[in-house]
Formats: structure tokens, sequence, C-alpha cells
């Protein structure tokens, strides 16, 4: 109830009054209305009966709305003019006012007003004049106020006829009231509202900006929110994606609206570009990067190569399936390998559709189109594979037992002795720390700098390969342990860490064990083929726990080592192995002779050659690439010397200097007293 100044309203349905309604200022109140005869106070009924709060209105919800009369405001919804008349006003310091039209506006909906067969009229609620239809012929300097986007020729839109200022595409105008949105399903539908962008700092949760579209589609139950732009490039993905390393569903994108710039790692647990970060500037990826899977719910996003893939694709121009191959060899041994559709090199790195009666390979991007298909229509007749899925190591479960522990909770839940052995190898942060962001910005900083590079060798990698293959070294282990144990010392002092990406994964329950579920179908098979190889000899006695932690090391090793091509090894990860092997071995005592025989196995025959043949061009051109830098820079400095002579050759220069020599050492404010 709104109530005159003496707190007195009297409700009457008998007597009419020319005397203007306080509230809403229009005269002609008629019963029935409330009255006050002693304050000469009248009010419509409509007008006294209106809320003294709006709490979360559409038009401002970040604060409560309250009734009040002002001598002069602007309606910040239809930008008109009030004196004297009553308002809602911002409780905050917003400056925000609505007319009572305005404020007690009902929510976005339109319906048409049919004047006659050749006219479009319709009343929106988000105006408070009806607008009409246009076909607009030429570029317009207006927005929409829905969408914010110019009014562009071609467009259909509705115009108000007395502001013309106010248009609404079309589609915006039309929109439904509410939709049930794919990817967030848990709270119902989407409803359209108004989003007042300039009073707070809500961002939408697909593109994380603020300022996009006035209209806006919000969860009623979460925070949860889409702008205009997002909601339109989200619902042509009209299939969810479940990705088995993130707890939310995924949706592609085939425009390039989600793009992840090349100089970034995606978040896939197993991804090329962090495997190899210099693959991120290969073609292969280029040529993929307009498609991208992300989530609505968090940051996550996934390169297309990195993703999940169909297992299959029916492609028009071969008469077999194609099968998506992550470990292919060239059975002709040759070193080039290409693609049988565009012809062109492909990276050998990178996952291919192969058909093994034929021996017809096909780069991922020239198939695009039927990927697209795929994602857009058929997903559900079609298996996806995650990278790693076809190298021998996954379980056919899919673990739904996924709990809320982390790996960081289980290792803050050691005990003190174990994680202070844990530390003496180790290093790691609870992700809420501030050393946890400090070293993931350093670490991006390092992999911008590998990216940027030619070659995945740094100096310290040439050294080591032109030591261990002169010829006192070939064919002796001993020899590649002397070679080695100068990079172990480094390696130790400064600690190898647990990634924060690994510390964040949800644990699952494998014979016992705990393990990030990424992991799980590696330690799955790890046991199967060799038992439980843990120990209580070591140097400490470790809980279930604590061998679950160095199980989750060894796994996590194993793996790394399966999804790093031999051609890629680099001393760094080299020596991380055989750190992580070591100290499985000889300080937990776990059995993995197998693990260590293969290691030298590999060294031995296989990397070793590798190595070998980077001495055929490789290593000899990152070596005349220095030694040209360095020329170039003696040559400058040369230059530098010769400038020097023949300054000191002009005449009276010297006598300068000896001048200068002589009075050095003087105050500089000699002879001013």
């Amino acid at each position: 109830m709104y109530f005159c100044p003496n707190n007195h309203l009297l409700f009457t349905k008998y007597y009419d009054y020319t005397f203007p309604c306080h509230v809403c200022g229009l005269s002609n109140i008629t019963p029935p209305f409330y009255a006050c005869e002693l304050c000469v106070y009248f009010v419509h009924k409509s007008c006294g009966e209106l809320p003294h709060h709006l709490l979360f209105h559409s038009k401002h919800p970040s604060h409560t709305l309250t009734l009040s009369s002002e001598e002069n405001y602007k309606c910040n919804a239809c930008n008109s003019n009030f004196s004297f008349s009553p308002t809602f006003k911002c409780d905050s310091t917003c400056n925000f006012y609505l007319d009572l039209k305005c404020a007690m506006m009902a929510p976005i909906t339109f319906k048409k007003l049919d004047l006659d067969q050749t006219t479009t009229i319709i009343q929106h609620s988000t105006h408070p004049h009806p607008m009409k239809y246009f076909h607009v012929d030429y570029d317009q300097t207006a927005h929409c106020f829905g969408c914010r986007s110019l009014i562009k020729s071609g467009c259909q839109v509705y115009v108000c006829g007395e502001d013309f200022d106010y248009v609404l595409h079309e589609s915006c105008a039309e929109l439904p009231k509410e939709i049930l949105y794919p990817f967030h399903l848990n709270h119902g539908p989407l409803t359209l509202n108004i989003k007042y962008f300039k009073w707070f700092n809500d961002k939408c949760s697909l593109c994380n900006k603020i300022y996009t579209t006035i209209f806006i589609f919000k969860c009623n139950e979460c925070s949860f929110w889409l702008c205009l732009k997002c909601n339109e490039i989200a619902m042509r993905a009209k299939r969810s994606i479940k990705y088995k390393y993130h707890e939310h569903l995924l949706c592609f994108a085939s425009d390039g609206d989600m793009f992840i710039d090349n100089n970034n790692q995606c978040d896939s647990y197993d991804s090329y570009c962090k495997q190899t970060p210099i693959i991120l500037h290969n073609k292969e990826f280029f040529d993929t990067s307009p498609y991208t899977f992300y989530c609505l719910e968090c940051d996550f996003k996934s390169h297309l190569l990195c993703g999940p893939l169909p297992s299959r694709i029916e492609y028009e121009y071969h008469i077999h399936p194609l099968i998506l191959s992550e470990l292919f060899i060239n059975e002709e041994g040759f070193e080039d390998y290409y693609c049988d559709i565009c012809e062109m090199r492909r990276d050998p790195r990178i996952r291919i559709y192969y058909c093994a009666d034929c021996k017809y390979a096909a780069h991922v991007h020239c198939l695009i189109n039927e990927i697209k298909n795929i994602f857009e229509s058929d997903i559900n007749n079609v298996p996806l594979i995650t990278m790693g899925e076809d190298l021998g190591i996954a379980a056919d479960d899919e673990y739904d037992d996924i709990s809320s522990e982390r790996l960081i909770d289980m290792i803050n839940a050691l005990s003190h002795e174990e994680k202070k052995f844990l530390r003496m190898f180790y290093i790691w942060y609870d992700s809420s720390s501030s050393s946890m962001v400090k070293e993931q910005q350093l670490e991006k900083q390092k992999h911008s700098h590998n990216e940027a590079s030619e070659s995945n060798l740094e100096d310290k990698d040439v050294n080591w390969i032109i030591d261990y293959l002169s010829l006192r070294y070939i064919n002796r282990r001993d020899a590649f342990n002397d070679n080695v144990n100068v990079y172990r010392l480094r390696m130790f002092e400064k600690k190898p860490k647990f990634e924060s990406t690994d510390l964040e994964l949800k644990l699952v329950t494998v014979e016992g064990y705990k393990i990030p579920h990424p992991l799980a179908p590696i330690l799955k098979r790890l046991l199967s083929e060799h038992g439980d190889i843990s120990s209580d000899d070591g140097e400490i006695k470790l809980s279930k726990e604590g061998k679950s932690v160095i199980y989750f090391i060894l796994c996590k090793t194993l793996k790394r080592m399966r999804n790093t091509k031999i051609a890629d090894i680099t001393i760094d990860l080299l020596l991380e192995w055989d750190f992580n092997v070591n100290f499985i071995k000889e300080s937990v005592a776990f059995e993995i002779d197998f693990l260590t025989s293969h290691v030298w196995e590999l060294i031995k025959p296989i990397f070793c050659g590798i190595q070998a043949k980077r001495l055929e061009s490789e290593i000899p051109t990152m070596i005349m690439k220095r030694r040209e830098k360095l020329h170039q820079e003696m040559i400058k400095l040369d230059s530098q010397l010769a400038t020097c002579e023949n300054i000191l050759k002009t005449p009276g220069l010297k006598e300068l200097c000896a001048k200068a020599s002589a009075k050095k050492w003087n105050s500089a404010g000699e002879g001013l007293f």
C-alpha cells in the first residue's frame, strides 16, 4: 500500500474526484480508489496497491528498486522524462529510475496488431509504443536493442513510430520466451530476459564477455546465462558431446567463434600441444583451428585434433569406411607421409583416418565436412575416440564412480612422514596458492619460447647428443650412465613437480588404489599384466594412499612414454623418465625391472639412431644459423671498434681527453665559492 504523508488512506467506492492521482499523476480518479481528505491525497486503487519494493527486477536485478517521488528524472528503460512523478529508484548509487509503466511491464513478449493486410505492427513488452515492420534497403547507424548489432541492408526490423532509434530485428523481436538448452538441462529451460550490463559485472557463461547483448537467455535457478550471439552459436551444435576426462558436456564450434590461439595449449588431458608444443605451428593445426570443442559451464576448450573424434567415417570417394588411427607405421619404411585425398605431406605425429585394406590415409581436416555432419546430426550413432584410446592401454570401463576427491586432496591427507619423504624428490603446490598461479605463468612463458622455435632441440640437447654419440660412448651402457649423470644432478636440484592439471583430477579406485581417472586404464592394465608391484621394503613404509601416489607417478610416466614419439624425446624428457624410474625402483622398491630394461633397450638401438640422424641435417642447420647470427654480431662489434678508433683521430680530441683526465677527480663545484 502506498501511504499518504499522514499515513492514513481510506478506500472508497462512491465519489468521483477531479484531483490528480498522487502516484501516477493522471486526473479523473474514478471509484474505487484510495483517499485521505485530511491532506487532500488521492490515488488510484492500482497505484495504491503498488509494491514498495521490487526485488531482482529484470531491468535492474542487481539492486532493490524502491517506490519514491522525484522532482525530475529520466526513465532508464524508455528514455522518457518525468516531473513530479513517482518512480522506482535504485536504493544503491546507480542513479537508476523506472517509471511505473516500465517497472510493471510484463516479461519479454510481443503480439502482432494486424491493422490491415499490408501493414504489420507489433507491441513489444520492452517498449511502450507500437512498432512497425520494415525491410531495410541500406546500412543504418542504429543498433538493434536486443542484440546490439548494427542494422544492415537486407535486415527485417521493427521500428518505433515515435522513437526511430528504438529498433528490433524481426528475429530478436520474435524470440521464444524460453528455450530448452541441450547443454544445461539440470535446471530446466532458460528464460528470455533483459540485461542492463552497465550496472553490474555479470558475464556471458560462454564467451565471458560483457556488453554483448541486451536480450539474454537465463537459468532461473543459477547464474548461468547466454547472450544472443553465443546462444545462436551453441544452438547450431545440435548434440552434446561427452568427453570422459571432463565433468561437463562439450559442444562443437565450427565457425571460429571459440578460436584457440595457436600460441596456447588447450585443456585436453592428452593433447598434442602439451606433448610437443612445437606442433602447434603445424599446418594441420592451422587448417583445423576454426573448429573447437568447448564447455558452456567452465573455461574448458580443446583443439579439434586433441579432442574426441568419430571412430569411423564413411567417405563417399572411398569404398571402405575410414578408421581413426593414432599409431600409424609406414610399412614401406619411407620417411615421407602423405594424405591420399589432398596428396600433401602430413605429420606422422597426428592421428589420421585410415583404411588398412587399401593403405589409404587422410588428414582429419580433409574430412572436416564429414566430421561436422556427424557432430551436428549423427553423433549418437558414431562412437567417439579420445586421444590415447587406440594405443592398447584403454579400458572398457567408463568409471562412473568418479569421486569428488582430487589428487591434491589425497596428497594433503598423507601422513607428515610420507609428505616429507615425497618432498625430498618432488615439489607441488596447493591449487589455491599464489605459488601455483606464478608457476603456471612461468610455464606458459616457457612454452611460448619453445613454440617460437623451429626445432624442439635446445643447446643442452645438442651438447649431450654430440658427447654421447662420440666414438667412446657407442654401445656402452655405463657410458650412457656416465654421460647422463651430469644432467641428473641438475634434475635433482630443481626437482620435478606435480602439474596443476594432474593435482586437480578426480580420483577413481582400481583394485584398492586411488588414481586420477585418465590414468585408471593404465593402472588396470599394469596390475593385470604384472600384479601388485608395490613393496614395503623402501626407504619408508607407505600407506595405501602413499602407494597410490607412487602408482600415479608410474602411470603418468608410462602414459607419457606411450604418447611420445621417439623422434620427439628430448634430454629433459628422458631425464624426467630416468628420475621417476630410479625413484620408484630405488627409493620405494617397486618391482619395475620390466620398465628399466625397456628404457635401456629404447636408448641403445633406437633413440641413439634417431639422435645420430639429427647430425645429418637438423643439428648442423641449428649450428649454422647460430654461427651466422654470431658472425653478424661480430661484424657489428668490429664496426663499433672501428668507429671508436676513427673518433679518437679527430683533431683536438686527445688534448680534450688529457684535460678531462687531469680534472676528473676535482669537485664539480670547485670555483663557485
